[in-house]
């Protein structure tokens, strides 16, 4: 049995009315043969995928989407993926009044460009349960998350008085439990800069890797 922390979002990818037989069939083998395994399951026409409270929605989005196109039927479903959030009141999701719309704002630039992360800061949230509520602080801010695991977030800073200013901003809204900053060698800046922007920004250079 899922415990409501680990189904803390809810992603419905729901078919196009075009969606061909043969795309629909591929679908449900996407799903089936995904490794590391989505949980999911099928709702009527739709598939449901679910994810817990400490991961980000977008990039489970993402995940998902990745899925399908590798199997060439990601335009066979409705995007932007329908989400909805566990509600504790009623014990089910609650989902924006749409589906395959963008109605929200777009996104803000970062405060700080990929080009421009030297620093890296990493915390811990207060509680388990305290990791929404620390992601939907850090998308206020603008910060971007440069790499995470179950136990902690990295969020990219300018320089040192950056990351320390982010790091006073979390522990004042009582938000983190652990945090420290640390500078990033030149070739985890590479690194990140290669993430986030999908590219090699810059080549890599060895001699300056210290």
């Amino acid at each position: 049995m899922f415990s409501p922390v680990a189904r803390e979002w809810c992603l419905v990818v729901r078919p196009r009315d075009e969606a061909t037989e043969d795309e629909l069939s591929l679908i449900d083998l996407v799903f089936e043969m995904q490794e590391p395994p989505f949980d999911w399951e099928r709702d009527g026409s739709d598939w449901l995928v679910f994810g817990d409270a400490r991961h980000s929605v977008r990039r489970l989005e993402k995940a998902v989407l990745h899925a399908l196109a590798e199997s060439d039927v990601a335009d066979a479903v409705v995007t932007p993926l329908w989400c909805g959030r566990l509600d504790d009141d009623t014990g089910g999701y609650s989902f924006p009044p749409w589906v395959g719309e963008q109605l929200e704002e777009p996104e803000p630039e970062p405060v700080v460009s990929p080009e421009e992360i030297a620093w890296a800061v990493s915390v811990k949230p207060v509680t388990f349960f305290g990791w929404p509520r620390l992601r939907e602080e850090l998308e206020r801010l603008g910060r971007t998350a440069i790499d995470e695991d179950e136990h902690r977030i990295e969020i990219g800073a300018r320089d040192q008085p950056d990351a320390q200013a982010l790091l006073d901003q979390l522990r004042d809204a009582g938000l983190i439990r652990e945090g420290d900053a640390r500078s990033l060698n030149w070739f985890r800046r590479w690194r990140v800069r290669q993430q986030l922007l999908g590219n090699y920004a810059a080549p890599y250079d060895p001699s300056q890797s210290v």
